[in-house]
């Protein structure tokens, strides 16, 4: 399981794989991040990703937290 930043606070039972990966913006900063892609043999450096909001957890009166991850770009 997960530790904190990236604990959702889901069990054994519900938790869902995620990747994460060292993320370089075009300015050259570089973000340790979540990733869409949970399998290591999908990740391929130069890949493009888009940064998206996605929910996290929901607090203590059932509100969605959201969280940031990057998903991979699709060519179209």
């Amino acid at each position: 399981m997960p530790k904190p930043p990236y604990n959702s606070g889901e069990t054994k039972d519900t938790f869902t794989p995620y990747g994460i990966g060292l993320v370089e913006m075009p300015s050259g900063v570089k973000v340790k991040a979540r990733l869409n892609v949970n399998q290591s043999k999908a990740l391929n450096i130069g890949d493009t990703y888009v940064l998206a909001l996605k929910p996290f957890r929901t607090d203590e009166n059932g509100n969605p937290i959201l969280t940031f991850v990057f998903e991979r770009e699709i060519s179209s």
